[in-house]
């Protein structure tokens, strides 16, 4: 058990130390779409982007988790996942490119209100790639390669950093923000292609595909997709709300809030990660129920302490960064803060349940969640504008994080108190990690 934590926290380090860079590119790119777009071109893209990003929801059937869940398994086969992942991102992707185009032609001016016709169907040419990038992506994933999977994460927001740069040098538009997203895409799917020679599989190899692995990653990606796709709306569902009950300026403003609110899920985004394809490769249930205690209460505690510091400085974060166009989102980032704060513990409350084979429960926790949320939209965005999706998203948060946990006290018989409550242990890890720190030329192990 100890040399499995040792590699959990040394895997756990390097993925923080992705999300830290993710970070940093993600608030450099926040921070040149804002300042170059203004508050209504900033909600313009917003809502553009967001119809590839539903519909690749939508369109993945759950097999991009369930490639995580197989390919992290003993036995896995995988050139079938690859030959399986990369004919499934293309096809699935230009079926999504039809609904998409029904969706632009039919209701376009009204699920998108302010939003020209030329981006949607700009935005939509993404849908594709980003398809068959996650899907790929869950190889490397799933196989615990956590250095190839850094690295194409972060390649695709470095290249739309670079092109965002480039195009400091003339006015930077809505068209041009779409387009540069499009290529920094295009290409992290030829990089990750490339690394998939580089390692020996084959591309599109059919005779590769096993019906029997598909028939059971459908099955499990069945059970887990209906989920994701809730998630997806609990997390983006307001921004449709809010730009069908204001306006693309009002859109703008929540974007950045939320933008800057959701860097605090560095803990728990980078620590799921990890947890999830060695939840799923554990045997030893009570080793799976010691590793997940320990990850949610630290990460509870953890996101709570940045959760204050950023609260403390949210009215200079935001003006500095972003300007006094954007001063109210201040308030709103504040209103977004709890939520977000334990949002992070049901994360990984989530990936355990995914880990152990049942989805099926983070789908009937997402479903009274979006329930909740579009109700709350709509009465409290009506009466309070921007701050009211706010306000609903952080009751959402809050409702679905205290279900979960009470899900794992009554039901899977977690004991409350160990992934609540920091103890002696936890104290212990955090002295060791320091006297690490400290100690530059010491080995790398957390334990």
């Amino acid at each position: 058990m100890s040399d499995l934590i040792r590699q959990f926290g040394s895997q756990s380090l390097l993925m923080l130390s992705r999300k830290i860079a993710d970070i940093a590119l993600g608030l450099g790119i926040a921070v040149l779409l804002a300042r170059a777009l203004g508050p209504e071109g900033q909600g313009i893209y917003s809502l553009a982007i967001l119809l590839p990003m539903l519909l690749s929801t939508f369109m993945n059937f759950g097999l991009a988790p369930a490639t995580v869940f197989f390919a992290s398994k003993k036995d896995a086969d995988i050139d079938s996942l690859v030959a399986t992942n990369l004919l499934a991102g293309f096809v699935l992707g230009l079926l999504g490119i039809a609904v998409g185009l029904a969706v632009v032609f039919f209701a376009g001016q009204t699920l998108f209100v302010g939003v020209a016709t030329r981006y949607l169907l700009l935005a939509m040419c993404m849908l594709p790639i980003k398809l068959t990038v996650a899907f790929v992506n869950g190889i490397f994933h799933g196989l615990k390669d956590f250095a190839v999977y850094n690295i194409l994460g972060l390649s695709q927001k470095l290249i739309f950093l670079a092109v965002l740069l480039a195009g400091l040098f003339w006015q930077v538009e809505v068209w041009y923000a779409i387009a540069g997203m499009l290529a920094a895409d295009s290409i992290q799917l030829l990089f990750a292609c490339v690394v998939l020679r580089h390692k020996g599989y084959h591309l599109f190899r059919l005779r590769d595909i096993q019906p029997q692995l598909v028939k059971q990653a459908i099955s499990y990606g069945f059970r887990a997709h209906l989920s994701n796709i809730l998630a997806f709306l609990n997390y983006r569902l307001d921004m449709f709300i809010l730009g069908a009950m204001t306006n693309p300026a009002a859109v703008g403003i929540y974007t950045v809030s939320v933008r800057v609110a959701e860097q605090l899920w560095i803990f728990s985004s980078a620590i799921s990660s990890v947890l999830l394809p060695h939840i799923a490769g554990m045997e030893d249930e009570e080793a799976r129920r010691s590793m997940t205690s320990l990850v949610s209460r630290n990460v509870l505690w953890l996101s709570v302490v940045a959760a204050l510091a950023v609260w403390g400085l949210s009215f200079v974060l935001v003006d500095a960064l972003f300007g006094q166009a954007y001063h109210q989102a201040a308030a709103v980032l504040r209103i977004l803060l709890p939520g977000i704060a334990v949002g992070g513990m049901a994360r990984i409350l989530s990936n355990h349940l995914a880990g152990i084979g049942r989805p099926q429960i983070n789908m009937y926790f997402a479903m009274g969640t979006v329930s909740m949320n579009v109700v709350l939209n709509i009465l409290l965005i009506s009466r309070l504008g921007v701050a009211g999706a706010a306000l609903a998203t952080t009751i959402t948060y809050g409702a679905n994080a205290l279900g979960k946990v009470l899900f794992f006290w009554l039901v899977l018989r977690f004991p409350l108190r160990g992934f609540l409550l920091l103890g002696k242990e936890d104290a212990a890890l955090y002295r060791r990690l320091l006297a690490r720190v400290g100690r530059r030329g010491g080995k790398e192990n957390l334990l």
